[in-house]
């Protein structure tokens, strides 16, 4: 493998603006709560858009332009399959130690998620000059993982009700669907369909975080919760680093899946904890903390990956 080059301007001003960015849209969302823009409830509004609108036009989108190849299907499961080995042991220890449902969907949901697209790549990309495509490529399966793992557990977090078809009917699994089909069918949506989900889809990650500062008005410091922490820091980019080598992915492969597998809990968790009324509070907590924590832990990976 290409080790990562001297490339730490690049990885700084990455870092920078990802983060700058993330902090200021945050700034902003808890200035409109606290000079009274938006009143309390209304970025609910915000995360509905987010959930039924700008969330899946950005599956759709970024699953149509990949295209169908050994190597997708390979790095595909270099991605899946450390995301599904930890929810099963999280599972097990939770069903040994009597965690409880919910905190055990807390503590998968959490470490399986994370901010691949909006983060991951501007790093990914400054780290491994060239690897663009290996990155999108990555992003865009977790894309699919997130959704067909991590919905079905928020929809069994609540009371009642048909389980499989409340699934099934969720926006972020059909559009899964149809983006899974576009790609394997080789099928092209028309131009100016493509640019709209394309335009849409940018705007999850934007509005998602100014809703997220809006939520922060008035609670207070944000909850260290230790044991999700651990799992999205360390366990999930511990297992995808056994497993990619395991698998015979490349030295390049393997340290992209395991950097990504690393990235701070995704900003959507956050808008997917709104929509369902789950542990809103530790969910935030958790957003705000890994992406402040991030430059610190993926250096800390990246160190680990240019031993191997």
């Amino acid at each position: 493998m290409e080790g990562p080059r001297d490339t730490s301007m690049d990885l700084v001003s990455a870092l920078s603006k990802s983060t700058f960015f993330l902090l200021s849209l945050m700034a902003l969302g808890y200035l409109s709560r606290r000079y009274g823009v938006l009143r309390e409830g209304e970025e609910r509004v915000l995360s509905d858009f987010v959930f039924h609108i700008s969330l899946p036009s950005l599956v759709i989108w970024g699953l149509s332009s990949m295209e169908m190849s050994e190597r997708v299907l390979r790095v595909t499961l270099g991605v899946s399959a450390p995301m599904l080995l930890v929810a099963v042991l999280i599972y097990l220890v939770g069903r040994v130690m009597e965690f409880g449902k919910e905190r055990v969907i807390l503590l998968i949901t959490s470490s399986l998620s994370g901010n691949t697209g909006f983060y991951g790549i501007p790093y990914v990309r400054a780290v491994f000059p060239g690897s663009a495509g290996l990155a999108v490529l990555t992003w865009a399966s977790t894309l699919v993982t997130f959704s067909f793992l991590v919905i079905p557990l928020f929809e069994a977090a609540r009371e009642g009700g048909d389980l499989l078809r409340r699934t099934v009917r969720n926006p972020l699994i059909w559009s899964a669907l149809v983006g899974l089909l576009l790609m394997v069918s080789g099928v092209k949506i028309p131009e100016f369909i493509y640019y709209t989900l394309k335009e849409l889809g940018n705007t999850s990650g934007p509005v998602a975080i100014f809703m997220l500062g809006a939520f922060f008005y008035g609670r207070g410091w944000p909850v260290l919760d230790l044991a999700p922490l651990l799992g999205k820091v360390i366990l999930l980019p511990l297992i995808a680093l056994y497993l990619g080598h395991l698998m015979g992915l490349s030295q390049l492969e393997v340290s992209i899946t395991t950097l990504m597998s690393a990235m701070p809990v995704a900003v959507a968790l956050a808008v997917l904890s709104d929509v369902y009324d789950f542990h809103r509070e530790e969910i935030y907590s958790l957003v705000l903390i890994t992406s402040l924590l991030s430059p610190i832990y993926l250096g800390a990976w990246l160190t680990v990956l240019s031993w191997r």
